[in-house]
């Protein structure tokens, strides 16, 4: 497989599924700043997959939009 390559499903093998890679990662930053509170507490999201965009919000109201197969991420912000 290629280095730095993304592909679909269906081109993942038991053969070569050994030789995956994360691609990317992202951070919601939802537990910054650091502080002990924030150290003791998780952040656990349910992501859905709607129109091939992975959608979760935040503890915070904040709605992000993550583009996997480009290694993107839209944040959109909540109305006042």
């Amino acid at each position: 497989m290629p280095r730095n390559a993304l592909f679909a499903a269906e081109q993942i093998t038991r053969e070569n599924i050994g030789e995956l890679k994360v691609a990317w990662t992202y951070h919601t930053g939802a537990l910054q700043p650091e502080s002990d509170l924030n150290r003791k507490a998780a952040f656990e999201a349910t992501a859905i997959l709607v129109d091939g965009m992975l959608l979760l919000s935040t503890p915070f109201d904040q709605v992000i939009a993550l583009i996997p197969y480009r290694c993107r991420a839209l944040e959109v912000s909540p109305k006042n």
